[in-house]
């Protein structure tokens, strides 16, 4: 029996104590990531420095988007918030309106 596993794009936690920093990865959905299976890093968020610090790799974040990966609300906020006029973001906005 073949078994499919969908891909998801979450935030990784890693940094210090008191002093986060976010990792974008894609892993499959239900998997732990604190065991250190991830298929790939697409960007990291910085939510403590004085200028939020935020970069993503959008062409392989719409790769891994035309390949069937499902972005968690975090992500998808986060790109909101920071990236208001990427593609992602106009969808979730359009999406809101039509729901």
């Amino acid at each position: 029996m073949l078994v499919m596993r969908q891909f998801c794009i979450r935030l990784k936690r890693s940094g210090r104590w008191n002093k986060p920093v976010y990792e974008i990865v894609v892993s499959f959905t239900g998997s732990r990531i604190q065991n250190g299976f991830l298929l790939e890093k697409l960007g990291f968020y910085s939510p403590i420095t004085e200028t939020k610090f935020f970069f993503i790799n959008f062409s392989r974040l719409s790769y891994w988007l035309m390949r069937g990966a499902v972005v968690t609300q975090a992500v998808g906020a986060l790109i909101g918030k920071m990236a208001p006029n990427s593609k992602l973001a106009l969808a979730r906005k359009n999406s809101h309106i039509i729901k």
